[in-house]
This record gives C-alpha cells, structure tokens and sequence, in this order.
C-alpha cells in the first residue's frame, strides 16, 4: 500500500483492456471481491476497480455480503 499512486497507475478495467502479455503495468484498486480475497499459499489476492462501489461507500452497512460490490 502507497501513501500516494505512482505516475501512470490505472484501473483493473483499463489494464484488463489494453495490456497485452509481457507489457509492465501499474494497476491501482482495492483488495475484495470476495470474502477472502487471499490466496492460501501464494503472494496474491483479487483486486476490484476503484470505480466500482462498496455497500460502505454506498451507505447500506447492512449489507449481507459487502465484499462482492453488488
């Protein structure tokens, strides 16, 4: 996690949509997407595009199930 984005960063969508193999990218997002977006034995997790909301960030707290981004 960085205090500020690197020059350059995108999205998850941009980067899913323009980059092509072996291209070097900077992708900036929020790790989520699934209740536990860790992968078990491995340095990884699923990241979500900044653009999408969370149930926080649209005010119903009560959601059942906040890390999916319904």
């Amino acid at each position: 996690m960085l205090a500020d984005e690197p020059a350059g960063a995108q999205g998850v969508r941009q980067v899913r949509q323009a980059a092509k193999d072996q291209d070097e990218v900077i992708v900036v997002g929020r790790i989520g997407g699934l209740a536990n977006p860790w992968v078990e034995g491995r340095a990884a997790f699923s990241i979500v595009d900044p653009a999408l909301k969370s149930c926080h960030d649209m005010g119903d707290d009560d959601c059942p199930t906040p890390w999916d981004y319904c």
